[in-house]
């Protein structure tokens, strides 16, 4: 039996989903969403120190908690926007750093191959690859495009393993 971890990283928000692999079988065990939003946008730079420490935080909690075996994380994608970008990789460094700290490298995908392997197709809408989840899991409620998208991380690296 091994545990999975898969993390969509975002400043703001950051999902995450633990799924269990026994042989074949695939089986959801929990997921959520990170929520970072600033209480006061006067001082941006304080605000995105204090979410990126939110993020470690959650993430290392995350993983105490669950004991995932391995970790993956979507690679990042250059934005239009550069500073968007930055925030995307800090969010993401954070992350990579918690599952360091407890010995797990990251595994990379693509999100057109993590699309691949749960809906069938790389260039499937976030839709399509919450309705597959939810089919291949068993009804699965997620609140959020991150946290589905966490979840279909995690199936991909464990459908690849």
């Amino acid at each position: 039996m091994t545990f999975f971890l898969g993390i969509d990283s975002g400043l703001r928000n950051t999902g995450w989903g633990i799924v269990k692999k026994e042989n074949t079988k695939i089986t959801y065990i929990a997921s959520g969403v990170i929520k970072t939003k600033a209480q006061n946008q006067q001082d941006i730079y304080k605000s995105d120190a204090l979410a990126l420490n939110k993020i470690y935080s959650a993430i290392n909690d995350v993983i105490v908690q669950y004991q995932p075996n391995h970790c993956a994380i979507e690679n990042t994608y250059i934005n239009n926007n550069p500073l968007s970008s930055i925030k995307l990789a800090q969010a993401r460094a954070v992350a990579i750093l918690a599952c360091s700290n407890h010995n797990m490298i990251p595994k990379e995908y693509q999100a057109s191959t993590i699309k691949k392997v749960v809906a069938g197709k790389g260039n499937a809408e976030k839709i399509e690859v919450s309705k597959m989840i939810s089919l291949q899991l068993g009804n699965i409620k997620t609140e959020t495009n991150d946290e589905s998208d966490a979840i279909a991380i995690a199936m991909c690296d464990a459908l690849s393993n």
